[in-house]
């Protein structure tokens, strides 16, 4: 299993026809990694409409991934 941390903006409809939303995806140990890591992207989202997840990827071993809001 491959754990990340992901921002993804939210766009109106249309924005979505003009731009393409931000989004970051890190790979990290854990939730408590997630937490720690959090800080250093949010200013980058700051004023947008956005989501924080973590991300459990489980794909390599074929099962589907789990999404927990932060």
């Amino acid at each position: 299993m491959k754990t990340y941390l992901e921002l993804n903006e939210i766009l109106t409809p249309e924005e979505a026809l003009i731009q393409q939303p931000l989004q970051v995806r890190v790979e990290v140990a854990d939730k408590d990694d997630a937490l720690a890591k959090l800080p250093l992207y949010e200013p980058d989202f700051e004023g947008r409409t956005y989501t924080k997840k973590i991300h459990y990827c489980y794909h390599e071993e074929g099962l589907p991934c789990k999404l927990e809001d932060l």
